[in-house]
């Protein structure tokens, strides 16, 4: 998978077929339109409200463009992952913010397809779609010790080649808080293989965060699709 990985990345310096953005979710409160500035509606891309402390607050948590961002035409960026906290209050605290992301996907597909809160976590969701190759990464920022590290990581990969090569199938799900990883592959809709291992993986967090596509210790684990 890696090395289809690195030819996804090599693409990324050709020039970027449109990818589809959407605005949804809920409406930001007048604190976070404040924190991003004018004509903030045309910033908002995905937002979603929930609990983010276990206090029974409305939190909330966004995709925002921020105006400084030096993105041309042909990419698809300026992007900021933000979450803001309620107060006792009823006003909003920034709590955390991604390092401004661009990507130009080359001849590739990339987008930002979900956002969500659950278990008190904030799920990030990016597709990304090469010839017969789908690709989504989930990733799972929750707030620990002081900071918003990633706990969870699902990479799920497949490809349906049409040069009669065997199609496959293949899910990483990795506890970054254990180190425990399940990998699962399936090769040409045979009988799925599991493996479990374990990897250490440095604590990284949403304040300094950009890899969002790729995950380069997944070359390290065992039970990986043949080739890939």
């Amino acid at each position: 998978m890696l090395r289809r990985w690195r030819a996804v990345g090599a693409a990324l310096l050709v020039s970027l077929v449109a990818a589809p953005t959407w605005a949804g979710g809920w409406p930001a409160p007048a604190d976070v339109t404040a924190w991003v500035g004018s004509e903030s509606s045309e910033r908002f891309q995905v937002s979603e409200t929930g609990d983010l402390s276990g206090r029974g607050t409305t939190d909330w948590a966004g995709v925002v463009r921020r105006a400084s961002a030096d993105v041309g035409a042909d990419q698809l960026g300026g992007w900021q992952v933000v979450v803001f906290l309620q107060q006792p209050d009823g006003h909003y605290r920034l709590a955390v913010q991604s390092p401004p992301f661009s990507f130009n996907c080359g001849t590739s597909r990339c987008w930002m397809e979900n956002l969500r809160i659950a278990r008190r976590s904030v799920f990030v969701e990016w597709k990304l779609h090469w010839h017969n190759q789908f690709s989504t990464a989930t990733l799972q920022f929750q707030a620990r010790d002081g900071g918003w590290p990633v706990i969870g990581r699902r990479d799920e990969v497949s490809d349906d080649p049409d040069d009669g090569s065997p199609s496959w199938q293949q899910t990483v799900d990795v506890d970054r808080l254990t180190g425990q990883a399940i990998v699962t592959c399936k090769m040409d809709h045979r009988a799925k293989r599991t493996t479990r291992s374990k990897l250490p993986y440095p604590r990284t967090d949403l304040a300094d965060f950009s890899d969002w596509f790729y995950e380069d210790s997944y070359e390290k684990l065992p039970g990986r699709c043949p080739g890939h």
